[in-house]
């Protein structure tokens, strides 16, 4: 699946839907809105039963999942990636 859209803090935030106030919280980011303005960011931690607020599924098949994120400039140049990989096993199983 690709996903491309332009103005991406707005959309990601739509896609996190109420999960976004919990990060821009845990990361003491002084506005909800966007742009979140430049700058360096730390967080002690998020409590992970936050993210089942998602507005993502919440039932998987289990396997190994690869996520890659690209934030691309006006001139279509990438100057952010993120590469996210997870498996999801059953509970008798070893991990991938």
């Amino acid at each position: 699946m690709v996903y491309i859209t332009k103005n991406a803090c707005s959309n990601f935030k739509k896609v996190l839907g109420n999960v976004w106030y919990t990060i821009v919280k845990a990361f003491n980011i002084t506005s909800y809105d966007c742009p979140i303005q430049a700058g360096t960011y730390k967080t002690t931690g998020v409590d992970l039963k936050e993210f089942e607020d998602l507005n993502y599924p919440k039932v998987y098949f289990y396997g190994k999942y690869r996520a890659t994120y690209k934030i691309k400039n006006e001139e279509n140049k990438v100057f952010s990636c993120c590469i996210v990989e997870f498996s999801l096993v059953r509970p008798w199983e070893k991990s991938i």
